[in-house]
C-alpha cells in the first residue's frame, strides 16, 4: 500500500517541519508514501465557497479515480490509535493500492471534496492548526504501523 499525504501550503514553522521530517524517516521503514504540498490556488473572490471550491478542484486534480481518499474533517469518525491500526491493517488486507490523506484549506472542505472522500477521519474534537494536523496524521499513521508490527512505540 502506498500512502499520500496531500495538503495545501507549506509550513513556515521549522519546528513542525523537523517533527514531520522525523516521522517521515520513521514511516519509510513500513510503507511507501509521499507528501504533496500544493500551492494555494489563486482566486480573486473573497467568498468562502469560491475559495474552498478552487482548493477542492486543485486537490481533486492531483488524485486518481482509484485512490482511496481519507478526508481529515472535524465531523469525521473519531478513532483510537488501536482502531486506526486495525483500519490500516484492513486496508492492507483488502489490497488498497493508494490511500490519500487530505487536509483541506483554512475554511474546510468544499462539498466536492467531501463527496469524493471514501472516508472522513477526525483527529480531535479540538480545532487544530494545519501544521499540527499534518504532524498528528503522519505520527498516527506511523504509530498504526508500529502497533501492527507489535513494536514497543505504542504503550497499550
Amino acid at each position: 500500500m502506498n500512502i499520500t499525504f496531500l495538503w495545501l501550503g507549506k509550513s513556515k514553522n521549522k519546528h513542525y517541519n523537523t517533527i514531520i521530517d522525523d516521522y517521515k524517516n520513521r514511516l519509510k521503514h513500513y510503507t511507501s508514501f509521499s507528501i504533496k504540498e500544493l500551492k494555494d490556488p489563486k482566486h480573486k473572490s473573497k467568498k468562502k465557497d469560491d475559495i474552498t471550491k478552487a482548493e477542492a478542484e486543485l486537490i481533486l486534480s492531483k488524485m486518481s479515480s482509484s485512490d482511496y481518499v481519507v478526508l481529515l474533517d472535524e465531523l469525521g469518525k473519531h478513532k483510537t490509535s488501536e482502531e486506526l491500526s486495525k483500519w490500516v491493517q484492513h486496508k492492507l488486507n483488502i489490497s488498497i493500492n493508494n490511500v490519500v490523506f487530505i487536509i483541506a484549506g483554512a475554511y474546510g472542505a468544499h462539498p466536492l471534496l467531501k463527496d469524493r472522500a471514501d472516508y472522513k477521519l477526525a483527529l480531535s474534537h479540538l480545532t487544530l492548526t494545519h501544521d499540527m494536523a499534518r504532524m498528528f496524521i503522519i505520527e498516527q499513521v506511523y504509530r498504526a504501523f508500529t502497533i501492527i508490527k507489535g513494536e514497543k512505540y505504542h504503550n497499550s
